[in-house]
């Protein structure tokens, strides 16, 4: 019997491997994904030497750890790259992967730079290290080391130690190692929007999630920004593919992911399953989620409790006492804590919590895109100015565009939660007052901001073009069957 094709029973790839490249073999067509040029590698390998050599000289044989592990990650991300690649962007993702892991190790040097040369030394990342180095011959000996169970600094410290049981690295090869592990989410928050848009907009959201200086600079270190990208990123992803068809395994990665993150700050695992909560309210019928309407609403009944459990789960972590007859006053005084702990060091601003819709679009202005140009008074802080003012600049030019596709948002579930998890982080972020500080903890939301502004802030695609450039597209297969 000859062969025919069945895309919606069969589930299997039939790869076949070449020299320099791997081969999708496609209803009988042959896609191609090629690996990066040599050069490449021979590149990469070059920068990272002379930059240690030039760094440290005299003293470059204690860092090689650091440029073996800088290589290897290279080698393995472009590998990654062509594994990931799909009918959508099997062209250039593979190269843009490559590069982007590089620009990754690259703004992890320049934050062990800035944290040994113009701090001195201080900074959570030492103190980070130093626990994993203490804590690693602990897990080896097969025992838990103490405050493993404590949520944020506790965790992380015991974390590290278990990363760093198969070698001790020196400080900066556990730099490059937390980068690397930022990274990992950086592609899974990537494979989540991958599902949901044309193929002419991945690239853009590429250049944007691998090459917005906050994001590649701040999740790049030893510390808690870099596990909670990996965090939610394996949520966000697992969100995606259960949006997209329902099914058990998504809720595992969901899990995974929110149980990750909500170990170092809980109150952020919170808002992504909350903003699941409400998108599955939200979005439109069958058309939109990939699931019959029974189940939607049971998964809204389970994300619902859950998302309550989380949130119950984040308020006792702030000491805040929910068996007391006034949850309100609880709130109200957290709040102040907060405003007043972050108004200090030296570039607070003036502002507070959101209590109202009207204060919105303030408080996202500090929380998204402050300090602007004129209050910079040192070169980090005019960086990131002029960093946030870019982005704001481009939401402001398509924000006409923007306000007409959000009645359209109902029907695209993924960007919904972004556009939720976007809304939700600047009233959750609002009582923060501190410049520096939100410059760091807002390169958690700027992927699902991205996300949102390059797919509202062009024309919305209907169907036919949600079906060229979505899942169809964008999944690893159209399956291929085999009939007797």
């Amino acid at each position: 019997m000859g062969r025919t094709t069945n895309p919606r029973s069969a589930r299997k790839l039939f790869y076949r491997q070449s020299r320099g490249f791997e081969v999708v073999e496609l209803e009988g067509r042959v896609l191609k994904a090629e690996y990066p040029s040599n050069w490449m590698y021979l590149v990469a390998l070059v920068s990272v030497c002379l930059l240690l050599a030039g760094l440290f000289t005299g003293s470059l044989l204690t860092f090689v750890d650091a440029v073996v592990i800088a290589v290897i990650g290279f080698i393995v991300m472009s590998r990654v790259g062509v594994w990931m690649s799909t009918k959508a962007d099997y062209t250039w993702l593979p190269s843009m992967i490559a590069v982007g892991y590089l620009a990754k190790i690259m703004a992890s040097l320049g934050r062990y730079l800035v944290l040994v040369e113009f701090y001195g030394g201080g900074g959570d990342a030492i103190g980070y290290h130093g626990s994993g180095v203490q804590f690693a011959p602990v897990w080896r000996s097969f025992q838990i080391p103490p405050g493993m169970d404590d949520i944020g600094t506790g965790f992380v410290n015991g974390l590290t130690g278990l990363i760093y049981v198969p070698f001790i690295p020196s400080m900066l090869g556990g730099f490059f190692i937390f980068a690397t592990i930022a990274f990992v989410g950086q592609l899974l928050m990537y494979a989540a929007f991958r599902r949901t848009v044309r193929p002419r907009r991945l690239k853009w959201y590429t250049m944007a999630l691998f090459f917005i200086p906050a994001i590649t600079y701040w999740p790049s270190s030893i510390g808690k920004e870099s596990l909670m990208f990996l965090g939610i990123g394996l949520a966000v992803y697992g969100a995606s593919l259960f949006l997209h068809r329902g099914g058990f395994k998504p809720l595992v990665y969901m899990a995974a992911g929110l149980g990750f993150a909500g170990a170092i700050r809980p109150h952020v695992s919170a808002l992504v399953i909350g903003s699941l909560a409400v998108t599955l309210v939200l979005a439109s019928g069958r058309n939109s989620l990939g699931m019959p309407p029974w189940l939607r609403w049971a998964a809204v009944f389970a994300v619902g409790a859950a998302s309550f459990f989380v949130v119950t789960f984040a308020l006792q972590e702030f000491n805040i006492d929910l068996s007391s007859g006034d949850i309100g006053a609880e709130v109200d005084e957290f709040i102040g804590t907060v405003e007043d702990n972050t108004s200090k060091g030296g570039s607070e601003v003036d502002g507070g919590a959101v209590t109202g819709i009207q204060d919105i679009p303030g408080a996202a202005l500090r929380v998204l895109f402050r300090p602007l140009p004129y209050e910079a008074h040192n070169a980090a802080a005019m960086a990131s100015a002029l960093e946030s003012t870019l982005i704001l600049i481009v939401l402001i030019w398509r924000s006409p565009k923007i306000i007409k596709n959000l009645r359209h948002v109902r029907r695209d579930p993924y960007i919904l939660m972004c556009v939720v998890m976007t809304v939700g982080f600047i009233i959750m972020f609002s009582p923060f007052l501190n410049l520096g500080l939100l410059a760091r903890e807002r390169s958690q939301i700027l992927p699902f901001l991205a996300a949102m502004i390059i797919q509202l802030g062009w024309d919305f695609p209907d169907k036919k073009a949600e079906t060229d450039g979505g899942e169809t597209t964008g999944q690893s297969v159209l399956p291929i069957s085999y009939a007797p």
